[in-house]
């Protein structure tokens, strides 16, 4: 039976179990009748091994959402997006296309998977499901826009690398926001309001609800139910995620409130300034209260971008959408990187002797 293995799969190799080969002879040689019942059975446990690792490789996808690795973690957020059928299966759709469209450009290799380049696809899918009314137009945007955030991607790659800089979610912002400009010259009709959260969930405390909201809003799922399986991914993460995500909502709503921002803008600030509280929190090279220090600092952060950008963007009628978040990842990492630089660097010749 060792004959009927390949070297390197658990695949039978029909080659091995030619009458004329030498493994063939090796084995003392078996019937064809053993072959033709034994291959339904294999090409059953091949199609079962391929689909498992496609199913880990798209549940990796959602898990880098939220800046994980885990595949329950993957899982909770694809429940999250599923919970609006109509935008979940085009955030799955966003995230396939965008997966076929690096290995169509040879971009996916050993040492750097496809989840990098289906971040914003995935995006891209979700907003689109959440934008248009009309499903060939959502669907035209998923299929292109995940193409086109690849192509971003890859361009944007070269470019951070200089600086050590991630990508983030700034290619689906390009693509989405000229989406939603050319929708609005085109006289698209846009997506009706969806379905609210559980009824027994308005019973939770306004501020709870408000919080579980902002964790759905950043998956266009304005939802208390979403936010409640991304906070439940959060927890089995990490406890510090979960830690830095409370900690992020709650100086940003205070900040907000002290501030006497608009509602509308203050929700806006919170959902950007909560998740990047756990990316910088999660990020920390050390557990103590640095973290901590990081997730506050991203969190007031997205609240000034976000009032920042409220009036440039307001007379373009768009929205801030990530961008807050975006631009606070990368000042913070930038200022940590500036001040890790040796002091020797700005100084004279002489003062350096010295």
């Amino acid at each position: 039976w060792r004959g009927l293995w390949c070297e390197r799969s658990a695949v039978p190799c029909a080659r091995a179990l030619h009458p004329g080969s030498l493994r063939h002879r090796r084995s003392g040689g078996l019937p064809m009748r053993a072959l033709t019942r034994s291959q339904p059975v294999l090409q059953l446990a091949r199609a079962s091994l391929l689909l498992g690792s496609g199913l880990r490789a798209l549940l990796g996808i959602y898990a880098a959402c939220f800046f994980s690795s885990s595949v329950v973690v993957g899982g909770l957020v694809l429940g999250a997006t599923l919970l609006e059928p109509r935008a979940g299966l085009l955030g799955m759709l966003g995230a396939l296309g965008g997966v076929a469209s690096a290995r169509v450009l040879g971009l996916v290799r050993k040492h750097e998977p496809a989840t990098g380049f289906a971040y914003s696809a995935l995006f891209m899918g979700l907003g689109a499901g959440h934008t248009f009314a009309d499903p060939v137009a959502a669907l035209a945007l998923t299929a292109l826009g995940a193409a086109a955030t690849v192509l971003l991607t890859v361009s944007m790659q070269s470019v951070l690398a200089r600086f050590a800089l991630p990508p983030l979610s700034v290619p689906f912002l390009i693509v989405y926001m000229c989406a939603l400009s050319m929708g609005r010259a085109l006289g698209a009709h846009w997506a009706l309001p969806t379905a609210a959260a559980l009824p027994e969930l308005a019973l939770l405390p306004m501020h709870v609800r408000a919080f579980f909201e902002a964790l759905g809003a950043f998956l266009f799922t304005v939802r208390a139910d979403a936010g409640m399986l991304v906070f439940a991914a959060f927890c089995f993460s990490s406890p510090r995620a979960a830690l830095c995500a409370v900690l992020g909502y709650t100086l940003c709503v205070g900040g907000a409130h002290a501030l006497h921002v608009a509602p509308g803008l203050s929700f806006a600030a919170a959902l950007n300034a909560t998740v990047s509280a756990v990316f910088l929190g999660m990020s920390s090279p050390r557990a103590g209260w640095q973290a901590y220090v990081r997730a506050s600092a991203g969190a007031l952060l997205c609240l000034l971008f976000t009032l920042g950008l409220a009036g440039p963007l307001g007379r373009l009628e768009l929205s801030p959408l990530s961008l807050p978040f975006n631009l606070s990842i990368y000042t913070a990492l930038l200022i940590e990187r500036q001040r890790q630089q040796p002091l020797a660097r700005y100084m004279t010749p002489r003062k350096a002797q010295g």
